[in-house]
């Protein structure tokens, strides 16, 4: 571009200074041996008038167009100043060969660097694509990501440690140790604590436990009858294995029997409409066949692994007469029904 392009100055020829001319003239009275010497003449020659340079067009550095085109280098006491500091009106760069600063209109530092060290300050934020370093100092660090170790790196590690400079958390290649500290999950207001001494959560390992006396009567030897207040609504945020663990214990067998010397009752557990692993049964004693009975029945468990979907799932537990043909009345009591999450 013609802003761009180089001028070279003008040769100006050269004016002789103003000479001074002697000549020699012969004095009307002759002395002998005498010459006689008149004034000079001067001859009328002037100086070159003075030019003012407005700018400065040269192959290094163009005024015009504001372009430095090629390289300075500045003395040992060289400097440049950017700006001119006014307390509450402006700021300034400063750029020596000792590195560079910059002040806010309030006098305040706002980043430097140092050119013998290579230290570098920064007030504000640093924002980089990316950033390769030795190693890094910072009282916060903000990245969308950070990735440690990797080709031509080696083997990445990560180390959190305490105002002794003692390791706490060690993250490398081999997982993560902790050293006299904890893991805590906090999500969807549960909390899970993992330390040496074990596992704490509010999500897994909770447990419900219900017991009931009054439990109901049920002498159809088809259709199961609800164990009365032996229901249970377990919620699960996803899917996750329960333990369930039924009891019970005494109550009666009531009836007569008319075709075997015993009677029996049946007991399940039910999640929602489905049963959970197979049935107990309990058994009377022997009696003779046709005579009225009433016995206490024994003591019997059952014990489940589930595993139930995400939301809320009723589970029951149910009971009936096992002998058909009988009018048998079965009573039971003193039953139990727990429930623990176990996990996923």
């Amino acid at each position: 571009m013609d802003q761009d392009k180089v001028y070279y100055p003008e040769i100006i020829e050269t004016y002789a200074l103003p000479e001074t001319v002697v000549e020699e003239e012969t004095s009307s009275t002759n002395y002998v041996g005498k010459t006689n010497l008149v004034p000079t003449t001067q001859v009328d020659k002037k100086f070159p008038p003075r030019n003012f340079a407005r700018e400065t067009i040269s192959e290094t550095l163009n005024t015009r167009t504001k372009k430095i085109l090629g390289e300075f280098t500045f003395g040992q006491v060289g400097a440049i100043a950017i700006g001119v500091y006014e307390n509450g009106v402006s700021g300034d760069i400063r750029i020596t060969p000792n590195g560079i600063t910059a002040r806010d209109i309030n006098g305040n530092a706002t980043f430097s660097i140092d050119g013998n060290t290579g230290d570098a300050v920064f007030k504000g934020t640093v924002t980089a694509g990316s950033v390769i370093s030795g190693s890094i100092i910072s009282g916060s660090v903000i990245s969308g990501e950070i990735y440690l170790g990797g080709a031509n790196n080696g083997d990445g590690l990560l180390v959190v440690r305490d105002a002794l400079d003692n390791d706490i958390v060690i993250l490398d290649k081999d997982g993560i140790t902790i050293n006299n500290g904890k893991i805590e999950l906090n999500t969807s207001g549960s909390t899970t604590i993992i330390d040496s001494l074990g596992l704490i959560s509010g999500s897994n390992f909770p447990f419900a436990q219900i017991t009931s006396s009054d439990t109901g009567d049920n002498n159809d030897t088809t259709n199961y009858a609800d164990v009365t207040d032996m229901t249970v609504d377990v919620t699960v945020a996803r899917t996750q294995q329960i333990l369930v663990m039924a009891r019970f214990a005494g109550g009666e067998i009531e009836g007569t029997l008319t075709t075997v010397p015993y009677a029996q009752a049946v007991f399940r557990l039910v999640a929602g409409s489905t049963q959970l692993g197979n049935t107990v049964s309990i058994s009377s004693i022997i009696h003779d066949s046709g005579t009225s009975v009433s016995y206490a029945l024994g003591e019997a468990s059952i014990n489940q692994i589930v595993t139930l979907p995400a939301g809320t799932t009723t589970i029951k537990l149910q009971f009936k007469s096992s002998i058909s043909g009988q009018t048998v009345r079965v009573v039971p009591s003193r039953c139990e029904l727990i429930y623990f999450k176990m996990g996923s």
